[in-house]
């Protein structure tokens, strides 16, 4: 069936922070899905961002000066519109939003899910996703990313978060004989072409950096991967990449997550220094039936909450005209963060998520 065109306008800057990645990977979810898209030229809008400018690169996107007078069968995608333009007969109105620590009470938002970052996003490389879950183990538990700057907690509820750097740092300093400090790439390479070790690997990245092009490969080949929190806001994109590829997580920020993630079941959770050395223990030394186990309800929590098909589909099912959609930006949480409380969505969901809620849901996807 043929998909309607979605005109899309967005008139605020916040679309485009983080250099285009929050404005292409919604409009990537929309073409990868075949939808038309339409672009509404913003002369204010002279760059999309390094990322953001990757949209023309998509086959089924093109620019239009202004909205057309018939859009019956047109999908409205915007952040900001006048009174006139919304009164148009729209097919629908997808109005994108930010304030993910609202309480939201009467209305029902649709939380995008949080993606992957556009460099692995390309439909060759998710492509390959279903392959890399079956290569073979070589880590027990792996971290490589950015430490600089990242020695402060912003989040502050339920409890702060033990930053990325002092996360990294109690491993090194508690667990020295089941730690493997690779600090160049060769190393990184022996690593995962070489049998498998029951250790915990951190990548320097002070001293080298994993190409993007070995990034998902080298995730795939790990049993966990150490998920601690971003510079400003707790969700990174690597967790999502290696969740994709049916690594486990170990993070301190499960509740970030829609339905949040639960310990033992689809990620393993801690909290202070000394929990996350218990936890990095049990990682250690758990038995491969349960990594089995654990793996197999990551990918199944992947594929029913996180791939960017489910979203198009809830989007497609819900039978609201208008629709709200909450994206998580750094650029609000930096700016928001005393605002996060136990009635915020992002820890709450809309009113009327519970557990049969999410059940309902998990009943839509597999059916």
């Amino acid at each position: 069936m043929k998909q309607p065109i979605v005109i899309v306008k967005f008139i605020g800057r916040e679309i485009l922070s983080e250099k285009g990645r929050i404005l292409f990977s919604l409009l990537n979810t929309f073409s990868q899905a075949n939808y038309p898209l339409q672009l509404v030229c913003n002369p204010e809008h002279e760059s999309l961002g390094l990322h953001g400018d990757r949209i023309f690169e998509f086959d089924n996107l093109s620019v239009i000066d202004d909205i057309p007078d018939n859009t019956t069968d047109a999908i409205f995608l915007y952040d900001h519109a006048d009174k006139q333009t919304l009164k148009q007969p729209w097919l629908k109105t997808i109005r994108v939003r930010f304030d993910i620590f609202s309480s939201f009470r009467f209305n029902r938002p649709i939380l995008f899910p949080y993606p992957v970052h556009p460099v692995h996003s390309n439909p060759d490389k998710q492509a390959t996703v279903d392959e890399l879950r079956d290569s073979p183990k070589k880590i027990r538990l792996f971290f490589s990313g950015d430490m600089k700057g990242y020695n402060k907690s912003h989040v502050n509820y339920p409890e702060p978060k033990l930053p990325r750097l002092e996360v990294i740092n109690t491993i090194l300093e508690s667990l020295p004989n089941n730690l493997l400090h690779v600090k160049d790439s060769q190393s990184a390479a022996t690593l995962f072409s070489g049998p498998y070790s029951q250790n915990c690997a951190i990548i320097d990245t002070s001293m080298t950096w994993i190409d993007d092009r070995y990034w998902l490969d080298y995730l795939a080949k790990s049993d966990f991967f150490l998920a601690p929190p971003g510079i400003i806001m707790p969700m990174c994109h690597n967790i999502i990449e290696a969740m994709s590829v049916g690594a486990i997580p170990v993070t301190n920020y499960p509740e970030w997550f829609h339905p949040k993630l639960e310990h033992l079941k689809n990620c393993i959770a801690f909290s202070d220094k000394a929990d996350l050395v218990e936890k990095v223990k049990l990682v250690l030394d758990m038995d491969r039936e349960q990594i089995r186990s654990l793996r197999q309800n990551v990918i199944r929590y992947y594929q029913e909450f996180l791939k960017p098909a489910r979203f198009i589909e809830t989007v497609e099912k819900n039978k609201d005209r208008h629709i709200d959609v909450l994206m998580i930006t750094e650029r609000y949480v930096a700016k928001n963060s005393q605002r996060l409380n136990r009635n915020s969505f992002i820890i709450k969901g809309a009113p009327g998520e519970s557990k049969s809620f999410w059940r309902k849901f998990i009943h839509v996807f597999q059916s």
